[in-house]
């Protein structure tokens, strides 16, 4: 049987959602970390600084990973292709017999 091989960009878009996905996995671990050590807290009135300091910025930290995350959702992008056929600036020239007001203008005042 002949063996049939993929479009390089649908190799490249596999490839791109593989690393979404483990990106994915490697933030709800993560958050799930730190999650756990926040509820393993034993806290006190004689705390000492640093770990009063080290969980504001756990604080901090798990609203950049919820962030993260959030952004990380279900998505699907633009293959090569369909990128070029979507996007703003195309290859290309726009034939125009008669010039706009603004190239007569500039002619004028062009040397």
């Amino acid at each position: 049987m002949e063996k049939l091989e993929a479009p390089e960009s649908t190799d490249r878009a596999i490839t791109e959602r593989e690393r979404d996905r483990l990106r994915a996995e490697v933030l709800k671990e993560t958050l799930r970390s730190v999650r756990v050590l926040r509820a393993q807290r034993l806290p006190s009135r004689q705390e000492n600084a640093n770990v009063i300091k080290l969980f504001q910025g756990l604080e901090q930290e798990e609203r950049k990973l919820t962030a993260m995350l959030a952004e990380t959702g279900p998505h699907t992008g633009l293959t090569p292709q369909a990128s070029e056929r979507e996007g703003l600036k195309r290859q290309g020239k726009v034939r125009s017999a008669q010039k706009s007001e603004l190239e007569k203008a500039n002619e004028k005042a062009s040397p």
